[in-house]
């Protein structure tokens, strides 16, 4: 069910230094999130066992919408575990913070002007893109399939929300959340939540962002 997921990301903390900055094209400045509760450490190393159950064998991020190290401990604990798994953890960040890449088995990190470019495996261009329009955009009737629920990532954010992709931050596509559902009511949303993105609802049909993503490991996927 999960074998072609390269990706889990995991939003360990609710925020990112840089969101004030970039509010005109940053959803994470905005009162997006669901739930008052934060997903435990537990609550998300317990999912991710039944998803390498299933078939997951790809890689953990640390990423949504939020900046990861500023809650460093937090990666490192979780990244342990997962390594102890045999899992890979990955790390996005916007390089304002020192990373011991050591830590991580990848280092993303986003080149913004004028930033100071920390060790990282690779450099990520910035390209600001036009997430917080989507909800206000007209849909398409020409809508070509996004792979990218079914072949790239699961974004799980801070309070345990599954998220459809990052495009969809308000989380209109509902898909079950680690800390209050169980699993197979999860897979169940996430079975439906590729169907959507396979054939476009209504969400998807808004969407103006099926361009290649950096976190793109296998270049045939258009995400």
């Amino acid at each position: 069910m999960l074998k072609n997921l390269q990706l889990i990301c995991f939003e360990v903390n609710n925020y990112c230094n840089l969101a004030e900055a970039h509010k005109a094209f940053c959803p994470a400045i905005q009162e997006f999130r669901k739930g008052t509760t934060p997903a435990s450490n537990d609550d998300f190393i317990s999912f991710l066992k039944s998803c390498v159950s299933n078939g997951f064998t790809g890689n953990i991020g640390f990423h949504y919408y939020n900046e990861p190290t500023l809650a460093i401990d937090r990666c490192i604990d979780i990244g342990a575990i997962v390594n102890l798994m045999g899992l890979e953890t990955i790390l996005w960040s916007n390089g304002t913070t020192q990373i011991n890449e050591s830590w991580f088995d990848q280092v993303f990190v986003t080149d913004y002007p004028e930033s100071i470019q920390k060790s990282c495996s690779k450099s990520i261009p910035f390209a600001p893109d036009d997430r917080m329009k989507i909800y206000d955009a007209q849909p398409t009737n020409q809508y070509e399939t996004c792979f990218r629920p079914s072949n790239l990532e699961m974004p799980i954010d801070y309070n345990g929300n599954i998220h459809l992709c990052c495009a969809d931050y308000l989380g209109k596509v509902e898909i079950g959340n680690i800390i209050t559902d169980n699993f197979d009511d999860i897979m169940d949303g996430w079975i439906d939540a590729i169907t959507a993105a396979t054939f476009g609802c209504d969400v998807c049909r808004r969407c103006q962002s099926l361009t290649k993503s950096p976190a793109v490991f296998d270049e045939d996927y258009r995400v």
